[in-house]
């Protein structure tokens, strides 16, 4: 078993990493759990997926875990609700079973599927990017803010709303899915990688990387 204490607000931005990639329609059984597991003997991987993009991110001083979990979203927004309330919180993992709590009270349970998308083979599928966009993840998330679109395209280096680039090759996805993939990389500098307009996009920062499927244009 194992158990690891953190203070409640560093726990609290940990899960809320998790859940920004995470499937929301809970009849996608195995894509509404996050992947937990350990990196040697120190730290952490967590990872999630809806389908249309993927997110790793990595905890090179917190060990959450000994051996890969699975944990509900549910469980997590739970979670979220009670640690809160206290200045520290708890996570455990013990044969499967996952419990998540604050000073005084816990949310415990068993993942609900067994097996979880090979991310490892999506990852190694992506080609190697004919374009990189370097950029801070605050400043880019601003700009992505400001164009107030639905989709956007990013090509020659640049991002446009996809009005403004009608006439320009690119890759277009949907703005939210960019947004969501700055915001998983916090303030650090980030690299969005580029292929073809119908591969998918990279971003990748020092501790986290996101995998974003091109979007096919609206009328």
């Amino acid at each position: 078993m194992n158990d690891t204490t953190l203070p409640s607000k560093e726990l609290t931005v940990i899960l809320r990493r998790a859940l920004l990639a995470v499937c929301t329609d809970d009849a996608r059984i195995n894509l509404s759990h996050i992947r937990i597991e350990p990196i040697g003997d120190t730290g952490t991987r967590i990872v999630s997926t809806d389908g249309h993009r993927l997110h790793t991110f990595e905890l090179a001083d917190v060990y959450l875990t000994d051996h890969p979990v699975l944990v509900h979203r549910h469980v997590i927004a739970s979670a979220l609700a009670l640690i809160k309330l206290g200045k520290y919180a708890k996570f455990s993992a013990d044969d499967g079973r996952v419990s998540i709590g604050g000073d005084h009270s816990h949310v415990s349970a068993r993942p609900e599927v067994e097996a979880y998308p090979d991310y490892q083979q999506l990852l190694n599928t992506v080609q190697v990017a004919e374009s990189k966009l370097i950029g801070n993840a605050r400043k880019l998330l601003k700009e992505v803010k400001a164009l107030a679109c639905e989709q956007v395209v990013i090509a020659n280096e640049q991002i446009y709303s996809r009005d403004d680039a009608l006439n320009i090759k690119g890759v277009c996805v949907h703005a939210h899915y960019l947004m969501q993939a700055l915001k998983l990389c916090g303030s650090e500098d980030v690299v969005i990688e580029t292929t073809g307009d119908r591969d998918p996009i990279m971003v990748r920062a020092l501790d986290a990387t996101a995998m974003v499927m091109p979007a096919a244009p609206t009328p």
